[in-house]
C-alpha cells in the first residue's frame, strides 16, 4: 500500500522545520482557503486489515494515519455530509464509506483517489460489510439490504424482511452466509447465492450495534445496547452461550440505571485464532473473552483520562500477543492480551473540541482560538512558527468567551453564574474576575480600543467593565429576557443589544437608551441572535428569525428585510472596507452580499456544521470562519475570495 510508503515520508519530515510537517494543514482546501486549522469532529474509525493504518472519519473528510506514529498519511475528500461508517476490504486496498449525503463510496487506499459512489442517493445506508474476496459490498438501508459489485458498481441483490434500521453486517469467512441485524431486534442470517433468508436468531432485549463471526466461521457474535455479548452456532442458528457484563448471572436483568449506558458495545473483535474476542464498550473498557468458557480473560482500561471515552474500533496483532483499541477522541492505545497491560499509547492530534471564540494579534499574524477544552491556541498565519498554547484552569467551565481586539486578553463567563474572568494572553495569569450577574452570562464583547467589555445575562441585564480596573462602570436595563447579542459602533459611542424580543440602541457614555428599534410581547417573534454595525457605522444589521433587517441607526429607521437562505444565521460581519457583508449560516455556508445594493454576490460552503465565528485581522488581509461544532477553522485571502463569482 502506498500508505507504508508515506509513513516512511511522514517520518522524514519529523526532521524538518514545523511548517513543511505541518502541511496537512493545506490539503484539500476549499477554493480561497490558505490554511486549515483543526481536522473535524471525530465522527467513525476503523484499523485497516493488518493494523498499519487507522482510518478517521471527520468533518473534513476520512484522514489516513500511522498507527505506529501518528502521523497523517492522506485525506480523501468528497462526502458532503456527516460520515458514520467505514470499513476496509480484506485485502486492505479498498476503503468503503457511508454518510449523511446518502452516499456510499469506494476510495483507492494506494492512491487515495475515489473509485466510484455505490448509492443513489435516495437510501442512507447505515451500515457495511465486505465480502471475504472483496468482490462484492453490503449495505444496510433502512430495513433493506443492498448488495452491490465492487468492480462495476451494479447493484446484485436486494434483500428484505427486518422491519427497522439494519444495524450492522457481516459476511462468514467462507462468504456463503451475511449475518444482519436491526433495530427490530433480530438477527438474520442470509444465503448469499440463492438470496433467500435462512433463519432468525432472537434473544437480545436491546438493539445490536455489531456482528462479527470468528475466523473459521463457526461462531457469530452479536452485541450492541444491551451490554451482553451473545456466541451463536450459524449452523445450528442456537446461542451456545452469552457473555454477561457488571456481575449479572441471567442474561434477562436489567442492568442499573448508573451503567446502563455505558455498557453499550460498540465494538467486538476475534483474535487470528479465533480463541478470544474483544468487546469494547461505551465507557472505554475492554474486555477480553475466552471463546471456549466464556470466561473473562483480562480486562483494558487507559491509566489516566479525564472521563469515559466510548471505544469504536479494535484490531489484533496478527503476529503478537497484543491488541489495539481507538476512542471517538483518537487515542490509540496498545495492550497486553493475557494480562490487559497498557503498552503504548498515541492521540491523534487536531481532532480537538470546536473553537468558540477566535481573536488575531494587533498586526495580524497570529490567531488564536479557545473552546470546549478551555486551551488557548495561538496559530502563525503563514505556518513558519510554532507557539505554545496556554490551558486555562479546569475547574472553570466556560460557557462564553471573547478575545479583545488588541489581542492581550480573553474573557470567559464562567458556569457558576455571575463570573466573568479576564486572562493575560502574554503571561497566561488572570487579570481580573468581574462579580455581578445574578443569573447565566449568555454574550460578551470588547469595545473596539479593548478598554470597555460589555457582559448580557439571562436576566436581561447588560454591565459595562473597566478591563484594566476590572470594576463596573455601568449598568444597563431595559431588555426583560436573556441578551443573546450585542455590537459595538465603530466609534465606540453606541451599543447595540438583542434579546428574543427586542433590539436597543445604547449612548454608552451616559447610559441611556437611545431608542428600541423593535420590540414584541411574544419571545418568538425577533429570535436575534447576532448583530453587526456597518464600518461607517451608519447601519446595523441584525439577524432573526427568518430574515435580515437593515436599521438606520441615526433615523432607528427599517431599510428593509432580507429573508434568509441558507438557514438561521449565527454571525454577521461586514469587511473592513464596507463593501461586503458576510453572513454565518446554519448549514455551514457563508453568504458575501454586496452592501451598495444589499444583494447576494457569491456563497461558499466551506464547513459541514453552522459557522459561529467570522473574523478579519486588522489589517483586511485575512478572514477566519469557524465551526465549533464541525471542529475546524479556515483561513481565508480575502482578496482572492472577494473574487469568486456566484
Amino acid at each position: 500500500m502506498k500508505f507504508k510508503f508515506l509513513t516512511l515520508l511522514a517520518l522524514s519530515m519529523l526532521c524538518l522545520s514545523y511548517g513543511h510537517a505541518q502541511d496537512y494543514r493545506t490539503w484539500n482546501l476549499p477554493e480561497g482557503a490558505t490554511m486549515r486549522i483543526g481536522k473535524g469532529r471525530i465522527d467513525a474509525l476503523t484499523f485497516s486489515p493488518d493494523g498499519n493504518e487507522l482510518a478517521v472519519a471527520s468533518s473534513v473528510g476520512i484522514w489516513m494515519y500511522s498507527v505506529d506514529t501518528g502521523a497523517e498519511l492522506a485525506l480523501l475528500t468528497g462526502h458532503t455530509a456527516q460520515i458514520h461508517e467505514l470499513v476496509f476490504s480484506p485485502d486492505g486496498n479498498i476503503l468503503a464509506s457511508t454518510g449523511n449525503d446518502r452516499t456510499l463510496r469506494l476510495w483507492d487506499t494506494d492512491t487515495g483517489q475515489q473509485l466510484m459512489v455505490l448509492s443513489d442517493g435516495r437510501n442512507l445506508s447505515q451500515s457495511l460489510a465486505f465480502s471475504p474476496d472483496g468482490t462484492t459490498i453490503a449495505g444496510g438501508q433502512t430495513d433493506t439490504i443492498q448488495i452491490w459489485d465492487v468492480a462495476t458498481g451494479d447493484p446484485l441483490a436486494t434483500l428484505t424482511g427486518h422491519t427497522d434500521t439494519v444495524e450492522a453486517l457481516a459476511f462468514s469467512p467462507n462468504g456463503n452466509t451475511l449475518a444482519s441485524a436491526s433495530e427490530d431486534l433480530s438477527i438474520r442470517l442470509w444465503d448469499i447465492d440463492s438470496e433467500e433468508h435462512l433463519s432468525t436468531l432472537t434473544g437480545h432485549k436491546k438493539p445490536v450495534k455489531v456482528l462479527t463471526f470468528s475466523p473459521d466461521g463457526n461462531t457469530l457474535a452479536s452485541a450492541g445496547m444491551g451490554g451482553t455479548v451473545r456466541l451463536w452456532n450459524p449452523d445450528t442458528e442456537k446461542q451456545v452461550r452469552a457473555l454477561v457484563q457488571f456481575g449479572l448471572t441471567d442474561t434477562n436483568q436489567e442492568l442499573p440505571a448508573a451503567t446502563r449506558r455505558a455498557a453499550w458495545i460498540d465494538t467486538l473483535a476475534f483474535s487470528p485464532d479465533g480463541s478470544i474476542l474483544a468487546s469494547g464498550d461505551h465507557h472505554g473498557i475492554t474486555r477480553l473473552w475466552r471463546i471456549d468458557d466464556g470466561s473473562l480473560l483480562s480486562t483494558a482500561k487507559p491509566d489516566t483520562r479525564p472521563m469515559p471515552r466510548s471505544i469504536r474500533a479494535l484490531a489484533f496483532s496478527r503476529d503478537k500477543p497484543i491488541f489495539m483499541t481507538v476512542d471517538w477522541k483518537g487515542a490509540i492505545y496498545s495492550w497486553n492480551v493475557s494480562t490487559g497491560a497498557q503498552l503504548a499509547a498515541l492521540t491523534l492530534k487536531g481532532h480537538e473540541s470546536g473553537r468558540s471564540a477566535l481573536g488575531f494579534s494587533a498586526d495580524g499574524t497570529t490567531l488564536a482560538s479557545v473552546g470546549w477544552a478551555r486551551t488557548v491556541q495561538f496559530w502563525d498565519i503563514n505556518g513558519d512558527k510554532e507557539f505554545t498554547s496556554m490551558a486555562l484552569p479546569q475547574s472553570d467551565v466556560v460557557k462564553a468567551y471573547a478575545f479583545s481586539p488588541d489581542g492581550k486578553i480573553l474573557a470567559g463567563a464562567t458556569d457558576d453564574m455571575n463570573t466573568i474572568k479576564l486572562w493575560d494572553l502574554q503571561t497566561g495569569s488572570q487579570h481580573a474576575a468581574l462579580a455581578g450577574h445574578t443569573w447565566f452570562v449568555e454574550t460578551l464583547i470588547f469595545s473596539s480600543d479593548s478598554g470597555l467589555l460589555v457582559s448580557g445575562d439571562r436576566t436581561g441585564a447588560i454591565y459595562v467593565w473597566d478591563t484594566e480596573t476590572g470594576l463596573r462602570k455601568q449598568t444597563l436595563e431595559g431588555h426583560q429576557i436573556s441578551v443573546k447579542a450585542l455590537a459595538f459602533s465603530p466609534d465606540g459611542k453606541t451599543l447595540a443589544s438583542a434579546s428574543h424580543r427586542d433590539i436597543r440602541l445604547w449612548n454608552i457614555d451616559t447610559r441611556d437608551l437611545r431608542a428600541t428599534l423593535i420590540e414584541h410581547e411574544d419571545s418568538g417573534q425577533v429570535d436575534t441572535l447576532a448583530l453587526a454595525f456597518s464600518p461607517d457605522g451608519e447601519t446595523l444589521v441584525s439577524s432573526g428569525r427568518a430574515k435580515m433587517q437593515l436599521w438606520d441607526v441615526n433615523t432607528h429607521r427599517l431599510l428593509s428585510e432580507i429573508p434568509e437562505h441558507r438557514g438561521r444565521i449565527k454571525v454577521l460581519t461586514y469587511s473592513p472596507d464596507g463593501t461586503t457583508l458576510l453572513t454565518g449560516c446554519g448549514d455551514g455556508t457563508i453568504e458575501m452580499w454586496r452592501t451598495d445594493t444589499y444583494t447576494l454576490q457569491s456563497t461558499i460552503k466551506p464547513h459541514t456544521e453552522r459557522v459561529e465565528v467570522l473574523k478579519f485581522s486588522s489589517d483586511g488581509r485575512t478572514l477566519a470562519s469557524g465551526s465549533m461544532v464541525d471542529g475546524t477553522i479556515l483561513l481565508w485571502h480575502w482578496a482572492s475570495l472577494t473574487q469568486r463569482k456566484r
